[in-house]
């Protein structure tokens, strides 16, 4: 009956929007180098945010007008015997982000953690590259 599917869906959407308590520190520092690239790039990033019911590890809006789900993507979005193949829970994030009119970019762990944590400017030129970004504004 439609009372039920309306009370399943609800449950669904705060099952899948639902946020861990505390993000991973790596999810930290790619929010930290995203909100600091707003200056030089035109980059508003906005942590834990959501969209058409999907939440988001950082929304980005680019100067272009693209918006960008940035998805910080650990080791238990992978496959344990092959560490860089995505989980088919991954998988389909991905595919919903983009059909709710996101661009998804992952930011997997293996490629963020051979970067070392004293490099900003490395971090920022990742990032810069999964986002396409290619000109600074000053």
């Amino acid at each position: 009956d439609a009372a039920t599917t309306n009370e399943l869906r609800r449950a669904a959407r705060a099952a899948w929007t639902r946020r861990p308590s505390a993000p991973s520190s790596r999810h930290e520092a790619v929010s930290k180098v995203l909100r600091g690239m707003k200056a030089q790039h035109g980059v508003v990033a906005t942590a834990h945010d959501e969209h058409g019911g999907l939440a988001v590890d950082v929304l980005v809006r680019l100067p272009d007008g693209r918006a960008v789900a940035v998805e910080v993507d650990g080791p238990s979005h992978f496959c344990a015997d092959d560490p860089k193949r995505p989980l088919g829970h991954t998988r389909l994030k991905r595919r919903l982000l983009e059909h709710a009119g996101l661009e998804a970019v992952s930011v997997p762990y293996y490629e963020w953690d051979r970067i070392p944590h004293w490099s900003s400017m490395e971090r920022e030129r990742y990032l810069q590259r999964k986002l396409g970004i290619t000109t600074r504004l000053v």
